[in-house]
């Protein structure tokens, strides 16, 4: 025989707590307006409804009490009695669908019901996760975002990551009906980490394929480890692949032929400190990159190239011709408007 959930459980008992809070609520009504109405036929049947709610919610303004023998004792006394245990049962019934809500949310059983948030696939390393959400909370553009964490390996979330506007879908990223539970339809973009995992490329790769085959529009950005699997990321439809193998070699060479520039890089790609790379849309038109350049060019603000179909030129010539649907690079101290 099959167990019923704790929810199915706790709806059932609602609604006999809803029935019986009716009947109470009808009998001592009744009851009330039988025993009183002729010692007081200024009572009408809003009086004894609000004494009846009065009473079971042991509120007792005062204002209206029977004064009858049978209004106290077949009405009264019963309706005060019951009406307590009542209140008390439902309040406890209350409290435990907010710890079993509370606990399948923890746990990543329950279904989002957010929009525009941002996903992230594989849990990988707790301290490189929590500076992920921090790097992601701390830009305007996704400052008010929830986030969506997706991963199969982790029973419950880190309390570390128990605050607002984070979420936790336990489940293979790869699975259709995880993807529905994190709403990815909605979502903003997916990101997919690396995970510690030997294959964590063919892993990416499988989760790349389900998300652009759930949400195609979706904004997709993968990691990946092996410079040769970039191709395979791309043509999975991913909006943009970063290999980490690659950007650690390219640092460690330029750090070693200009000491300083890691921190420099470090500062530029990190919103929680100094100014940082934006690409942004084209802020006006422009005929080439010197009016570009003059027209955005301020204190706090210093644009330093064109990106262009995915391709970057980093300070090219002034007479560098401006395209529609071209965008400009610029170093800022937080993101253009």
């Amino acid at each position: 025989m099959l167990r019923k959930s704790t929810f199915t459980v706790l709806h059932e008992r609602y609604g006999q707590a809803a029935l019986l809070f009716v009947a109470l609520l009808v009998y001592s009504a009744t009851g009330y307006m039988y025993f009183e109405f002729s010692d007081n036929p200024d009572l009408n049947w809003a009086d004894a409804f609000w004494w009846s709610i009065v009473t079971m919610t042991t509120v007792g303004y005062g204002d209206f009490f029977p004064s009858t023998f049978g209004g106290r004792w077949f009405v009264g006394m019963p309706t005060m009695v019951l009406g307590i245990g009542l209140l008390g049962y439902i309040l406890s019934l209350i409290a435990t669908f907010m710890l079993e809500s509370k606990s399948l949310e923890l746990k990543g059983m329950k279904t989002i019901h957010c929009a525009d948030h941002v996903v992230i696939c594989e849990f990988g390393s707790e301290s490189e996760l929590l500076k992920l959400i921090g790097e992601i909370q701390q830009d305007q553009q996704t400052c008010n975002s929830d986030i969506v964490i997706i991963d199969d390996s982790i029973d419950e979330l880190p309390a570390s990551m128990q605050v607002a506007k984070v979420h936790f879908v336990r489940g293979d990223s790869a699975q259709e009906a995880v993807l529905h539970r994190a709403n990815i339809g909605e979502a903003h973009a997916v990101i997919i980490q690396s995970s510690t995992h030997r294959g964590s490329d063919d892993r990416n790769l499988k989760i790349a394929l389900a998300v652009k085959s759930y949400s195609p529009s979706v904004f997709l950005i993968a990691e990946c480890e092996n410079p040769e699997n970039v191709r395979f990321l791309r043509q999975a439809k991913c909006d943009s692949v970063l290999c980490v193998s690659t950007l650690s070699e390219q640092m460690l060479v330029q750090e070693l032929l200009s000491p300083g520039v890691g921190g420099v890089i470090s500062q530029l790609t990190s919103n929680t400190q100094g100014k940082q790379f934006y690409i942004v849309d084209m802020p006006g038109k422009y005929e080439n990159y010197r009016a570009a350049r003059k027209a955005n060019s301020s204190a706090g603000r210093v644009p330093v190239g064109i990106h262009r179909n995915g391709d970057s030129s980093l300070l090219p010539e002034d007479d560098f011709a401006i395209e529609s649907g071209d965008q400009l690079i610029l170093i800022a101290s937080h993101r253009p408007v």
